[in-house]
């Protein structure tokens, strides 16, 4: 069944709110006792709702809400800073500007400028990847609707007079419909 942001069998697997954004935390069964610390839930440790897997399982909502209380608390900084310390997977959930002001990102060039005659000039991941043989640079924006039509078609073969009557006809749409 779907969960949202939840995976379907390891609680906790989830995004949580903190008091200025959202981490993802994702732990292994395992690794409750050390949760249960990072968040200052220590009691939630012997919980008979909790204290293992199967327990966590059948107490999603409870354990979700449980946790949930307990980060909101925290900035996402202080959440991850602490989840750190317990070697715990998770990470933070970014908007957009973070994204494109984060340092690893900026480092892996990964935001490329598109520009646009109608909405102005934004920024796009790129590929997180480099080919040796392939570019993965030179993203453009999308053209405007039916922007593309007459070349398009005349790759298949269509003459101008064509493309003009498929345009009067309302078949197909150019930047002018």
């Amino acid at each position: 069944a779907q969960v949202g942001n939840e995976h379907p069998t390891g609680v906790p697997t989830n995004a949580y709110q903190t008091s200025d954004g959202y981490v993802n935390v994702s732990i292994m069964p395992p690794m409750w006792p050390a949760l249960c610390k990072a968040i200052e839930c220590e009691e939630a440790v012997d919980d008979p709702r909790f204290n293992t897997r199967e327990a966590r399982m059948a107490h999603r909502k409870e354990c979700n809400d449980l946790i949930s209380a307990r980060i909101k608390t925290y900035s996402t900084e202080e959440m991850l800073q602490r989840l750190a310390e317990y070697d715990l997977p998770s990470g933070p959930i970014f908007t957009i500007d973070q994204t494109f002001s984060d340092p690893q990102v900026r480092h892996m060039k990964l935001a490329q400028k598109v520009e646009t005659p109608t909405d102005g000039d934004f920024n796009i991941l790129r590929q997180p990847f480099a080919l040796s043989r392939t570019p993965t640079d030179g993203w453009t924006a999308l053209s405007e609707y039916g922007g593309d039509t007459d070349q398009v078609l005349a790759e298949f073969g269509f003459s101008d007079s064509e493309l003009t009557e498929l345009k009067n006809a309302g078949v197909v749409a150019g930047p002018t419909n």
